[in-house]
């Protein structure tokens, strides 16, 4: 839940995704993810959550757990994510991901769990649309300026894998005053024609 109390990047960092392994259906990995508004215990507020889609794997191989992407340098201001990625190697898919960051609080980065695709498959990328970014300045209390950050990353945040693909890992992309994801599909046992 985000609180206007912290800054954008260390509320994040109490948000971990992970796709769950049941007793019925087995392990399962990422689809896609949605940054979004849900509904809080107080119903005065909205709380921030991301919203994601998980698909059951039919042969998975072993996990690969605590794998850490670029740690970069922030401010605590959304932007300062450019570059900063949760991506599992070639035959790899993602199980679940969380926003790190240093004991000093300086550098964040992406901590993500894969999970080994057995077979052949086959990797789309893909981008979400550029979205102008709102640094928040000139807003007239703290809590405008963390609300109108928040807003961007519900805008740009809509990973979506197709049918029979998984995700594969995402990065954050920033460009003058805009903002996007660029992110991998993975499409496990696929046979080329």
């Amino acid at each position: 839940v985000y609180t206007a109390d912290d800054t954008n990047i260390s509320a994040l960092t109490g948000m971990p995704i992970n796709c769950p392994d049941t007793e019925d259906d087995g392990q399962s990995a990422m689809r896609g993810f949605k940054f979004h508004s849900g509904t809080a215990t107080d119903s005065t507020n909205l709380a921030n959550v991301y919203g994601y889609q998980c698909s059951t794997l039919e042969n998975p191989g072993s996990l690969q757990f605590g794998k850490v992407g670029n740690y970069k340098s922030h401010r605590g201001d959304i932007s300062d994510l450019h570059g900063s990625q949760a991506l599992c190697a070639s035959n790899q898919a993602l199980v679940g991901f969380v926003l790190d960051q240093n004991k000093s609080g300086t550098k964040s980065g992406y901590r993500y769990d894969c999970i080994d695709i057995k077979g052949p498959a086959k990797v789309r990328t893909a981008i979400t649309p550029y979205k102008p970014y709102d640094s928040g300045e000139g807003a007239s209390s703290a809590e405008d300026d963390d609300s109108k950050q928040v807003t961007t990353l519900k805008e740009i945040g809509d990973i979506s894998c197709r049918e029979g693909e998984l995700l594969q890992g995402f990065a954050t992309e920033k460009s003058g005053n805009n903002m996007r994801y660029i992110y991998r599909c993975i499409t496990p046992g696929y046979e080329a024609d």
